[in-house]
């Protein structure tokens, strides 16, 4: 349980890692995108997207019934809304868009972004981030018995190398 609380987590930590410093002028940049993207709003959009596939594993091992359901749900958003630091999330959303595009690039995804497609695209963005996760997720199970014949095999052949070294007299 720990161990899937733990990876839980780590998958929806994963997208806000930070990078090296960028230019004043791309930062600035990647400031202004970020209100054109409406970032904050997309981050709790995006989050409460996301929350129902990665929780759908817990809450079938639980076997939770729908007011456990529902308690589950609301200590990850609060979790979300109070302990996570939204604005550090959205600072080291600027470095790294500051940091993997120049200033001059920054412009043009922000003029993208105040089209009818840009803000289209913005608009589905977390519905289409959901669905490829769902998407990954269905073909990962199909394939799981795979992976873990795979693991099982790796598993004896890491402990038939193993045995010798042990039973190898110390010098």
């Amino acid at each position: 349980m720990k161990a899937l609380i733990a990876s839980t987590t780590l998958a929806l930590l994963t997208a806000f890692s930070s990078a090296q410093e960028a230019n004043e002028e791309s930062l600035a940049a990647a400031a202004k995108l970020i209100e054109t993207m409406e970032v904050r709003q997309e981050m709790a959009t995006g989050f409460k997207a996301a929350m129902e596939p990665m929780l759908q594993p817990m809450i079938q091992q639980l076997g939770l019934n729908p007011e456990q359901v529902a308690e589950l749900n609301e200590i990850f958003t609060s979790w979300w809304e109070e302990d996570v630091d939204q604005e550090a999330v959205i600072e080291k959303f600027k470095n790294v868009y500051a940091e993997t595009f120049t200033a001059e690039e920054l412009t043009e995804l922000e003029l993208f972004y105040q089209t009818p497609l840009g803000k289209k695209m913005l608009h589905l963005m977390p519905e289409l981030t959901q669905k490829g996760m769902q998407i990954g997720m269905e073909a990962a199970q199909a394939k799981q018995p795979e992976l873990m014949a795979k693991m099982k095999a790796f598993e004896e052949k890491v402990s038939k190398q193993k045995a010798p070294a042990e039973e190898a007299p110390a010098e």
